[in-house]
């Protein structure tokens, strides 16, 4: 169950995420025709996902948590067919 966070109060920093084989998540890995992303609900703290189409260089989605059902706005960058940059805040 995801910790519960006191209104107003941010959660601590998420420890860098590990995919399922075990290694860390980093920018700039190669990708597939379509991927998924696993990231840390900036609202609830859940590990969630969602999926990336890397054939559009940059691009700002509105998605909500699969936990908490709260918009979170997703930003993403593609340089040479890899993850330049990726950010998730509360929409």
């Amino acid at each position: 169950m995801p910790k519960k966070w006191p209104k107003g109060t941010p959660p601590e920093p998420p420890a860098p995420l590990r995919a399922d084989n075990g290694e860390l998540e980093e920018e700039g890995e190669p990708l597939a025709e379509e991927f998924e992303r696993f990231f840390l609900c900036p609202l609830c703290g859940a590990r969630v996902s969602v999926l990336l189409d890397p054939s559009v260089e940059e691009q700002t989605m509105i998605e909500d948590c699969e936990v908490c059902c709260q918009p979170l706005e997703i930003k993403y960058t593609i340089e040479e067919g890899k993850v330049a940059e990726f950010d998730v805040q509360a929409a």
